[in-house]
């Protein structure tokens, strides 16, 4: 008895350290995906005059994607490099295309998570002085005036941030972390670390709620598919807030 409680206690303990390291590894992944990026641009920038004239908003696409494409590539590659551990599409939950009902339940998600959310930071609101609630969300795009910045801008928020969030989170790391961790515990670390990543707090703690919904619907469907497509609706509407309502009400 004494021998079988030992080694549990061992086989818990390694599945925590496991566990810490696949956190660490992502979260140095995205870390350096956004350095190497944005070092090459500061590198490259003072010599390459096309790049000093580059419209903003095509500059802040460019940069956005390649820096998601860098933290995917270490992410992913990482494993199979020093460990040789394939990341499969079963694995991220990209095996198949998603079905009706399951943007259904998509959409579903994104009502009754946008309620909790909007009832958990007025509850931090009245309990905390000073917290600021209406915080404009930085995105990384302002001043958009031609059509095609706001088409880039919403390739890059609605499309393209999304995609790589989710197979990032929900895909990668909520998948492995489910191996050695509970499924609560890994629910609550992905979303702490995703509500984290998006640097502000009242962003980040709706954001926190959100990925508590994405990662059940990843449970939910077994895919990742409708995890993204809540992903777009959400960020779909906050464009529209953000960017197409102010030229219409003008």
């Amino acid at each position: 008895m004494v021998e079988n409680t030992s080694r549990k206690k061992i086989s818990t303990g390694r599945s925590a350290l496991i566990a810490v390291a696949f956190i660490a590894w992502a979260a140095f992944s995205f870390v350096a995906g956004q350095f190497i990026i944005g070092s090459l641009y500061a590198w490259l920038a003072p010599s390459i005059p096309s790049l000093q004239s580059m419209n903003e908003s095509a500059l802040m696409a460019t940069l956005t994607a390649l820096s998601w494409m860098v933290t995917l590539t270490i992410a992913l590659g990482g494993p199979y490099f020093f460990l040789k551990q394939r990341v499969t599409r079963e694995e991220i939950g990209l095996q198949r295309l998603p079905t009706w009902a399951e943007i259904g339940l998509a959409a579903a998600g994104y009502v009754a998570s946008s309620i909790l959310a909007a009832v958990v930071v007025f509850l931090i609101s009245s309990m905390i002085p000073g917290f600021n609630a209406d915080q404009a969300q930085d995105v990384g795009f302002s001043n958009l005036v031609f059509r095609y910045e706001f088409i880039l801008a919403f390739v890059t928020l609605v499309v393209v941030a999304p995609f790589v969030e989710e197979i990032f989170f929900r895909g990668y790391l909520y998948s492995r972390l489910k191996k050695y961790l509970p499924t609560w515990v890994a629910i609550i670390i992905v979303s702490a670390l995703f509500g984290i990543a998006h640097g502000q707090v009242n962003i980040g703690i709706m954001t926190f709620v959100m990925s508590i919904f994405l990662c059940l619907l990843r449970d939910l469907t077994g895919s990742l598919w409708p995890a993204i497509t809540m992903h777009m609706i959400r960020n779909g509407v906050a464009f529209v807030f953000l960017f197409v309502a102010p030229v219409l009400i003008n």
